[in-house]
């Protein structure tokens, strides 16, 4: 591990912010999927992209109160348990930079550092880093990305619509783990 990112994970105060930046750094190194260790892959992944062939990056959407559902930490917010991507792909670099910046912006602030995880290392800011990558490569809007019921290639990031990855958010329009649609089941076990 490069020595300005290992000094940066060696700092990070709790386990799940190393847990989510190691993923990153992971991937970005050796590419491939990811998925946390309580997910079930209900298709087999050289299907996930619809026949696609030059996907480098696949990213699912896990809540979108534009159709229902609780606010998370982003009202379109994407799934970090289980994406995929070549090796060096810019959209893990990108993250593994504003991890680095957030943690020098963190580290030195007063607040309740485990309140601010998921705007750290985790979705919220997973999130904003893919829809700034794709405004500024593809120039595409976020907001045009909300309810979705099929897949998009967007340049070589293919996006998902919630059922692939969440697919008993029924409040989202999911049909369950049994549908065509359904790629991963998240167990949230931890």
């Amino acid at each position: 591990m490069p020595p300005d990112i290992a000094s940066v994970y060696d700092i990070l105060p709790f386990a799940v912010l190393k847990a989510d930046f190691f993923r990153y750094i992971a991937t970005y190194i050796l590419g491939g999927v990811y998925s946390d260790i309580d997910t079930e892959c209900l298709q087999p992944i050289n299907v996930w992209t619809d026949n696609y062939t030059n996907v480098s990056f696949i990213v699912g959407v896990e809540g979108d109160t534009a159709i229902g559902g609780a606010i998370l930490a982003r009202k379109l917010q994407l799934c970090q348990w289980t994406f995929a991507a070549k090796p060096k792909h810019p959209i893990l670099k990108r993250m593994i930079d504003n991890i680095k910046k957030k943690t020098k912006i963190f580290i030195k602030s007063k607040k309740d550092l485990s309140t601010i995880i998921m705007d750290w290392t985790g979705p919220g800011l997973w999130t904003d880093t893919i829809f700034d990558y794709l405004n500024e490569t593809f120039n595409i809007n976020s907001s045009t990305l909300s309810k979705l019921n099929q897949g998009r290639l967007i340049g070589d990031v293919y996006y998902l619509p919630v059922a692939a990855f969440s697919p008993v958010a029924i409040s989202l329009g999911a049909k369950g783990r049994n549908d065509k649609e359904a790629l991963v089941y998240h167990d949230f076990q931890g």
